[in-house]
């Protein structure tokens, strides 16, 4: 199940480790990314996040 992160960031996960990330704003003729994260980018991103915090 998509869940909304706020500025047209969508959240779910896929059916192993990953995380998928979209961006859309409810229109089809709005432009979408989809943005696949394995898990070592997702450690990548929280030891990121850790050092910037």
């Amino acid at each position: 199940m998509k869940e909304y992160l706020g500025d047209s960031v969508y959240a779910m996960t896929d059916d192993v480790d990953g995380i998928i990330l979209t961006t859309e704003n409810g229109k089809s003729t709005d432009p979408s990314n989809i943005i696949y994260l394995e898990p070592n980018v997702i450690e990548a991103l929280l030891n990121f996040l850790e050092r910037v915090s």
